[in-house]
């Protein structure tokens, strides 16, 4: 039964797999020819078009030309525009039929300003780059109902038919036998990585992905100078990505295949991802689970929805992560250190897991290694930052005052995540105003401060390394609930350190967890992206019952993390660790002497 099972179960997935190469090849190829035809289409018409039209084209903030307005500070100011556009605040005029001057940025204004705006929707809000911001802006085809349709059938037959999935396997107790698990992954991962390629290039037309255009071109053409001559707000290291992505994208045959060369890294970063997870399982001794956890993560809606259909590159910042606990948890202190130090300068909010690096060093007692790691870690952030360091702007502390600029850049309550703040009617509303006893600001760092202190706590009391993932998982998620400032995306990370904390723990709990921050991340991410200003004003259903939903998850999340079930499962299975470790180092010593 088993034999025969597993046999029909390899040829259905290689059948599938042969069809999502088919079908990825053609996409590429059909996507490459229609975009090389557009843009034939649009020289002809630029060459055709009156003096006026060029010197507008010439100030949109997400034009490809490359000119020596580089260094023109009107242009650079229109790039910082566009830059802040995706989050900035709207104006009461700029958001015709809104509940609330302050509430977020719509998808589509539906007005005449909109339609006037309408054949310029991929160059940002506006011509001038001042326009009203917005969330989701597609252009054409990629706007209309088709794709969000999909993206939203897909997601519900993806939740229920793995539930029913997951069911059938555990009440039919099938087992996939320990040679075929290997393929199986592998066949999943290239299904995975192929209809995320297939359907990629096919969506575009949002200002970010625009704006990492932009980046691009002027890290490929001068990357030594790009803090000089750019308002990016990103940290060095994906600055390395863009350049390569600026450079390939001359090579013959790809110079329209933008779309799909920036968003290719988080797509890569997603089957790695799934792969970590894989690999971990298989390590542990639950090679079946890891590969039902893999599945579930390169799958997953939330997932497509981040790297696939916008573009962003949480994924790329969560396989750093990933890799860093991973590393950790094996004692790698050295390279653990120089991942988390990676993620720092790929986005800031990675500064949120470094108390969970410190605390394995106390927990450890290994104060000395701490400082050595210190070093290690300012020695990893100098050597990523140097070739940018003669350039840019702001002398010798360029970077302290780039990541300044960049975390105090939204002084917001939230900036469209649903968690406490937005609950209580905080969503662009300013960080400095009162709530209660405090201000919104003051409010989010006791927070932080609470929930560090936690994690702290559960790492002594747990006494195991393997407490790392789950402080970590409760490190993203508490401050995304309870922090002010927050975006809509910065909880992506919690999806795949659920399912590491499900692999380590065996706690059913943590899979359920993993499930429901797929659906609140989901659901964030696509009222941001494609739902109206009506359902993402203040107290909306989607924002309510969402918000809601993430406080109780965290709720669930502590109250697992500190049942005695999870905390004497992981003190007994790092002691039976530690005592293999030592009977083995014994035995080699034992060895070594002849006896």
């Amino acid at each position: 039964m088993i034999k025969g099972l597993n046999k029909r179960l390899i040829a259905s997935l290689f059948l599938v797999m042969i069809i999502a190469i088919g079908v990825a090849l053609f996409s590429i190829v059909s996507s490459l020819t229609t975009s090389q035809a557009t843009q034939s289409g649009q020289g002809v018409v630029k060459q055709n078009a009156a003096p006026g039209s060029n010197q507008i084209s010439a100030k949109k903030p997400g034009s490809q030309q490359k000119s020596d307005s580089t260094n023109h500070p009107i242009a650079n100011q229109n790039k910082a525009d566009s830059t802040r556009a995706t989050n900035a605040p709207p104006t009461s005029q700029q958001q015709k039929g809104t509940t609330s001057s302050h509430g977020p940025p719509t998808h589509n204004a539906q007005d005449g300003q909109s339609a006037k705006n309408g054949a310029n929707s991929q160059a940002g809000p506006s011509a001038s780059g001042k326009g009203a911001p917005m969330m989701g802006q597609q252009s054409g085809s990629q706007s209309s109902g088709l794709i969000k349709n999909l993206v939203i059938g897909f997601s519900i037959l993806f939740f229920v038919g793995f539930l029913v999935l997951t069911l059938f396997l555990w009440k039919r107790k099938i087992r996939v036998r320990k040679k075929t698990m290997k393929l199986l992954m592998l066949t999943l991962s290239v299904i995975g990585l192929c209809t995320r390629l297939a359907i990629a290039p096919w969506v575009s037309g949002h200002m970010d992905l625009t704006l990492f255009q932009n980046w691009a071109q002027s890290a490929s053409s001068g990357f030594l100078h790009f803090y000089q001559n750019s308002s990016a707000d990103y940290p060095p290291l994906y600055v390395y990505v863009l350049y390569l992505i600026g450079k390939a994208v001359t090579l013959p045959g790809l110079s329209s295949g933008y779309t799909l060369l920036l968003k290719l890294p988080s797509i890569i970063a997603d089957v790695l991802t799934a792969w970590l997870i894989y690999r971990l399982a298989k390590k542990k001794g639950h090679e079946s689970l890891g590969l039902l956890a893999a599945a579930f993560y390169v799958f997953n809606p939330a997932v497509w929805m981040d790297s696939v259909i916008w573009g962003q590159v949480d994924s790329f910042f969560t396989l750093i992560i990933v890799l860093a606990l991973t590393r950790l948890i094996d004692r790698r202190y050295f390279l653990s250190t120089a991942l988390f130090a990676a993620a720092v300068m790929m986005k800031p909010q990675g500064i949120i897991f470094l108390p969970v690096l410190a605390y394995v060093f106390i927990m450890d007692r290994k104060i000395g290694k701490g400082f050595l790691a210190l070093g290690w870690y300012a020695l990893v952030t100098a050597l990523i930052a140097l070739p940018f360091s003669f350039y840019a702007n702001g002398g010798v502390l360029w970077l302290v005052q780039l990541m300044k600029r960049t975390i105090s850049e939204y002084p917001y309550a939230s900036v469209n995540a649903f968690n406490v703040y937005s609950l209580l009617g905080g969503n662009y509303q300013s960080d400095s105003a009162s709530l209660f006893l405090f201000s919104y600001h003051t409010w989010g760092l006791i927070a932080i401060s609470l929930v560090s202190l936690a994690s702290l706590w559960l790492m002594l009391h747990a006494r195991s390394i393997r407490s790392a993932a789950i402080a970590g998982l409760m490190q993203i998620a508490g401050v995304f609930t309870f922090a002010s400032g927050m975006h809509e995306r910065y909880l992506y990370p919690a999806i795949a350190l659920a399912l590491l904390s499900w692999l380590l723990t065996e706690d059913r709990r943590f899979g359920i967890l993993a499930a429901g921050y797929s659906l609140t991340i989901f659901m964030n991410i696509v009222c941001v992206y494609y739902l109206s200003g009506n359902l993402m004003a203040p107290y909306s259903w989607p924002l309510v019952v969402t918000s809601i939903m993430n406080i109780l998850l965290f709720i669930v999340l502590i109250w697992t993390a500190f049942g005695k079930e999870t905390t004497q499962w992981l003190a007994v299975k790092d002691s039976l660790r530690m005592s293999w470790h030592n009977d083995a180092i014994q035995g080699t010593r034992a060895d070594e002497h002849g006896h």
